[in-house]
């Protein structure tokens, strides 16, 4: 039987960072990633946090964590599962582990997807909604949120915003929300035009849905 090891990385010069770093790869496309350079600085800096869900020493799945300084609030930056394991569970078992970890930190994850509405490739991003759906997240399904393409193409990504555990958002706290997201995780590409727009676009109340 597998035991499944959940488990907290605090140095980038080890063979599982750089195993996290080829699932990471393979996981998003350019547009998504970040350079191994940057992963690398943030994680040193302590900016990012790394989990890992390991078995007989080989990553099945990782999280990078960013959290949200002044707010009870963290980002989960990635999420993936090596392709060799994915629809095995680990997704939902890492989605698990970080909802108990949150629980002690008294923290809520913010999870970005890519909006649906948008682009190619539909039926996978719905699906990507309906797997944190059904992992207990709810989606913010009346704010607009861009946010900027990582390979400095000066473009902008339409994308869904999402809270696990359930959590009913004010709009204040959704603001400062994408205030910090912005101008601390996409310090390198964003401007503060996009975010003030973003954030006048808010309602004043934040409809929440879990299904």
């Amino acid at each position: 039987m597998k035991v499944v090891q959940f488990r907290r990385i605090d140095t980038s010069e080890t063979e599982c960072f750089m195993d996290v770093y080829a699932i990471y790869s393979n996981a998003f496309p350019p547009e998504e990633r970040q350079s191994m350079d940057v992963l690398v600085e943030r994680f040193e800096k302590a900016l990012n946090e790394l989990f890992v869900l390991e078995a007989n020493q080989k990553v099945l799945a990782f999280a990078l964590l960013w959290p949200l300084s002044g707010t009870h609030f963290t980002l989960l930056d990635y999420l993936a599962v090596d392709s060799e394991f994915r629809s095995s569970g680990y997704g939902s078992m890492m989605l698990s582990c970080l909802k108990a970890e949150m629980f002690n930190r008294d923290n809520h994850l913010v999870l970005e997807v890519e909006n649906p509405d948008y682009g190619i490739d539909t039926r996978s991003k719905q699906k990507r909604i309906e797997f944190y759906l059904k992992n207990g997240a709810v989606l913010l399904s009346n704010v607009r949120y861009l946010i900027p393409a990582l390979d400095f193409s000066n473009n902008h990504v339409e994308m869904r915003m999402m809270l696990l555990p359930k959590y009913d958002i004010t709009q204040a706290e959704c603001a400062k929300i994408i205030e910090k997201v912005h101008l601390e995780v996409y310090a390198r590409q964003t401007n503060k035009e996009l975010v003030q727009q973003l954030i006048s676009e808010l309602p004043q109340i934040i409809t929440v849905l879990n299904d």
